[in-house]
């Protein structure tokens, strides 16, 4: 097994039409399972693991948290980010990706051929596309109003 490589990046683009009141898979790689509206608590957890942990029925073997300080110098935990500009919550616990381009991505250490992605959507969200080792396994619609939402993905099969 390999370690592997999660990116995660906004899309800004006009829309003609009125979004969606919830988030919107609009596409997802045939090892992708896509669970929208868990419970956010259900998906947020924290450094160190305690081992007990589990995302429906997988064991966590480990967790590249997304928190956020705002420094100086800002500070985004086990993740980096392409642009000095990208803030996050005041909780401390998501980076938001606001702009076109933004992106965050992080890498695991522990070898595994399952990877879960856990993202949060509110009613100022776009375009988002996940990739794990370069490969796009979904993209979405984020916004979602009234606020808000989640969405789980499972990515399965990869390589060794």
């Amino acid at each position: 097994m390999r370690d592997h490589t999660y990116l995660l990046t906004a899309i800004v683009m006009g829309l003609a039409a009125a979004p969606a009141a919830a988030i919107t898979i609009i596409s997802q790689s045939a090892n992708a399972d896509i669970t929208i509206g868990l419970p956010f608590d259900s998906l947020e957890f924290e450094d160190p693991l305690t081992g007990t942990e589990t995302v429906k029925g997988y064991k966590l073997l480990e967790w590249q948290d997304a928190d956020y300080s705002p420094g100086p110098p800002r500070w985004y935990d086990e993740w980096s980010v392409n642009n000095p500009a990208i803030d996050g919550s005041l909780s401390g616990k998501e980076i938001y990706l606001r702009g076109q381009g933004h992106a965050a991505w992080t890498s695991t250490t522990v070898s595994s051929e399952i990877v879960s992605i856990h993202l949060n959507a509110d009613d100022n969200d776009g375009l988002a596309q996940v990739l794990v080792d370069g490969v796009e396994v979904a993209r979405f619609d984020m916004y979602t109003s009234p606020c808000c939402k989640t969405a789980l993905i499972i990515v399965t099969g990869l390589s060794n």
